[in-house]
């Protein structure tokens, strides 16, 4: 018997989802704060079968704080056959895995996709998610069968793209364009983006060199167009509003990779954002804040030059 993806799951395969959500909603702190995992299911008034998963790219790779979507569903007969996964973090044609294609397919032995060992009844969304995890590293192309010892000019070049696709597509990619789209992990993104904005900006540097180029990468022979200029203008920007500080008080070093912030907050701790233009409060250091809201949206706290505050 095949496994079929009709939303129209089993009793049993009904009583296994309901179990292993509100495990994973148990687990949601330590699974965040300690993998990077996310989900988000429905299941509120009946059970949909279909759930969003979301990866934080691990610290010490290519994908550090990269934000890698995936829509799963659930099979009808679950747990005896595995969910079906599409890679939703995209963009430029780049293949930003062995395991994960641009058309959306993600290989894996565990999801039937790919030869190895096979799915089992015992697995779950949060095995699956660590599984997935633990391929994206450094030298990521030696998670291709015939590839494990490989290291030479074209893997590094292949590894560089990654860490352009991770910047450009896994991060600014989302947070410019898609964050309304993927709602649910609004919060997730703001944070883990403060978290990682020293780390963006160190990283973005390893490509200077190739900006404005374009650069045909013979593994997998794509091509890819590095726009430094780009990431490194909308980092800024997204931390500026992200925590209403300007970019003139924050002092990059890359070369002694060290971020210092010369900046001594004065204004009302709450975010600007949180309020309408012209909202007047008073600011940590007792003086006058009104709030201003530009032409992209924008808002910040500027000192109120007509109050006697």
């Amino acid at each position: 018997m095949s496994q079929t993806y009709n939303n129209n799951p089993s009793v049993r395969a009904q009583s296994r989802i309901l179990y292993d959500i509100n495990k994973i909603k148990n687990e949601k702190s330590i699974l965040g704060n300690s993998e990077g995992i996310y989900f988000n299911f429905n299941v509120e008034n009946k059970i949909d079968t279909k759930y969003k998963q979301l990866i934080i790219g691990p610290k010490d790779s290519p994908y550090t704080g990269g934000f890698y979507l995936f829509q799963a569903m659930f099979p009808d007969d679950y747990p005896f056959y595995p969910m079906k996964m599409t890679s939703l973090t995209q963009g430029g044609g780049i293949r930003k895995h062995p395991n994960l294609y641009t058309n959306g397919k993600c290989c894996f032995s565990f999801l039937g996709t790919w030869a190895g060992p096979p799915w089992t009844a015992c697995q779950n969304p949060v095995t699956v998610a660590i599984s997935m995890v633990s391929v994206l590293t450094n030298n990521p192309i030696q998670n291709e069968p015939g590839w494990e010892k490989r290291v030479d000019k074209n893997t590094k070049l292949y590894e560089l793209a990654v860490r352009y696709f991770n910047i450009r597509y896994a991060v600014l990619e989302i947070m410019l364009y898609k964050k309304a789209t993927y709602g649910e992990f609004s919060k997730v993104f703001d944070k883990v983006f403060i978290k990682n904005y020293k780390h963006y900006l160190l990283e973005i540097e390893k490509f200077k060199h190739y900006n404005g180029k374009n650069i045909k990468i013979p593994i997998y022979n794509f091509q890819v167009i590095f726009d430094y200029d780009f990431c490194k203008k909308n980092i800024h920007e997204i931390y500026n509003t992200l925590t209403n500080n300007s970019t003139n008080n924050i002092h990059i070093n890359t070369q002694l990779n060290t971020t210092v912030n010369k900046y001594k907050r004065k204004c009302p701790k709450e975010p600007a954002t949180k309020f309408p233009a012209n909202t007047v409060k008073e600011g940590i250091d007792k003086r006058s804040y009104i709030v201003r809201e530009y032409s992209n949206k924008n808002k910040r706290w500027i000192l109120n030059k007509n109050s006697n505050m």
